[in-house]
């Protein structure tokens, strides 16, 4: 599943999630993606580091303003039993 990350609201954090016996973790990483040709720029644990990242490119370049994106990407749950 890929999303855009635009605000916290309504987004699951990452790390686990107890259910009966096992404990499932979530793989979720963050990239810089140009949006114009759908290439990841930079892969990232932390939101915050990639929307920094973004801030700071947007500000050096103004130009890109529109066409970085942070985008959430998640791989799903696996058991870490």
């Amino acid at each position: 599943m890929v999303r855009v990350v635009a605000a916290a609201v309504g987004t699951r954090p990452a790390g686990p999630v107890k259910l009966a016996r096992s404990t499932l973790r979530r793989i979720v990483v963050y990239a810089l993606v140009d949006v114009l040709c759908r290439d990841a720029v930079e892969l990232y644990v932390r939101r915050k580091d990639a929307e920094q990242d973004l801030a700071d490119a947007v500000a050096d370049e103004p130009e890109w303003c529109g066409q970085l994106a942070v985008v959430e990407l998640d791989f799903g749950e696996f058991s870490a039993s």
